[in-house]
């Protein structure tokens, strides 16, 4: 009750006090980035002694290296929103950073931040984020090829839930793909109620994908790469990794080994819980598993049969650690495509030239363009429609 009635009773010149504080501290992140800046660019940090600008931050301020860096980019996008008339707030500076600076100035041209939490800028970054993708999709179904790749033989996809695969899939030989992850993000989670909810419903679903994709592969010499995080970082952290192991399993796959795919992806600003604190932090791994399962035997049996893949690759690429960058879902118009690279190489490392590849979740059609392309056939479907149209189109657009 006091605090309001202070608040009530405020007068021009507490006003205008309290408002220079907060001037200041605005100034003061801006001020303390900015000389930051010039330190690291200036090599300031080696006149002070410091072989290094974090070891310097570090030493002479304490602040370790995510510390610093945020101060620098609160500063970076204070400068470039200058002009818009809006100052933001740190914790405002530090959402805006992940943004390109033409983002950051569009967004703020349409947006009041003096009206909204932090919490509500990051929520309408992803609602323009998620609505760019749409964009991006609705320019590449546009844009599309006015005729289809027509060639039954070689490609097929089709609108279906992986619980209930069409029958085309039967005796495929090698299985590429990678599930919903139970992240809320749009493609083939779409009408997924399960992603975002109980963990539990999430695996009973996954089971049923598992169980299929068992059930339609080539029963002999049946092949899968699934490609999964290690863990899940939105709602309930779960081991996604290691439960999608246990449930391949238990649908009957045997594992034959793990691929790890150090993407480089993973955002720098991602939460990882306390700030240099042990009271509740949150590890972050920057990679990928590609689980390599198979039903029957591992031996494809054909020794003296012609292989298309390199000595060279088949040596580098069963180091089982790979590293390349990921795909822009802007490019392909979906939220959680994988790039070409990873297909292209499972695809060589995993079948003879003419094997059937297949993709239940299809999205973007990254699967498809690999396999077509490396003389395999594919055999593709996604529970949301508009991801067939995509794949399809972009067959039609990539493929000769």
């Amino acid at each position: 009750m006091t605090a309001a009635i202070a608040l009530v009773d405020m007068d021009a010149a507490s006003l205008a006090a309290a408002e220079q504080v907060i001037e200041h501290g605005i100034d003061a992140f801006r001020e303390v980035g900015a000389a930051l800046l010039s330190i690291r660019d200036g090599y300031g940090y080696r006149l002070a002694g410091f072989r290094t600008f974090e070891a310097y931050c570090q030493t002479r301020w304490g602040l370790d290296r995510r510390r610093g860096y945020e101060l620098i980019g609160a500063a970076e996008v204070l400068e470039n929103v200058r002009t818009s008339g809006q100052n933001p707030t740190y914790s405002q500076a530090v959402v805006l950073r992940t943004l390109a600076p033409r983002q950051q100035r569009e967004l703020v041209a349409d947006v009041d931040l003096s009206r909204i939490s932090t919490r509500q800028l990051r929520q309408t970054i992803k609602d323009r984020r998620t609505q760019r993708v749409r964009d991006a999709r609705r320019d590449l179904l546009a844009s599309a090829p006015t005729s289809p790749f027509d060639d039954p033989q070689r490609f097929a996809c089709v609108q279906a839930d992986c619980a209930q695969l069409p029958s085309l899939y039967l005796g495929t030989d090698l299985i590429i793909c990678s599930p919903p992850y139970g992240l809320d993000l749009e493609g083939s989670d779409l009408h997924d109620d399960c992603t975002t909810g109980d963990w539990t419903e999430y695996l009973m679903r996954a089971h049923r994908w598992a169980s299929e994709m068992y059930e339609v592969v080539n029963p002999e010499r049946g092949r899968l790469c699934l490609n999964v995080p290690i863990d899940r970082s939105k709602g309930s952290r779960e081991p996604v990794y290691s439960d999608w192991l246990q449930l391949l399993r238990g649908a009957g796959w045997l594992y034959e080994s793990t691929i790890v795919w150090k993407e480089g992806n993973t955002s720098n600003h991602q939460a990882r819980g306390s700030l240099a604190s042990p009271n509740a932090p949150h590890a972050v791994a920057p990679v990928e598993m590609i689980l390599v399962m198979y039903r029957g035997r591992w031996d494809l049996g054909e020794p003296s049969r012609p292989s298309d893949i390199s000595e060279i690759d088949w040596v580098d690429w069963l180091s089982t650690t790979w590293t390349f960058a990921g795909e822009h879902r802007y490019r392909v118009g979906h939220q959680a495509p994988f790039p070409e690279e990873l297909p292209r190489r499972l695809v060589y490392l995993y079948s003879f030239p003419g094997a059937t590849i297949a993709d239940p979740f299809v999205g973007s059609g990254t699967t498809a363009v690999a396999a077509l392309k490396a003389g395999r056939r594919f055999r593709g479907s996604d529970i949301d429609p508009e991801c067939v149209e995509l794949a399809c189109a972009r067959v039609a657009r990539e493929i000769r």
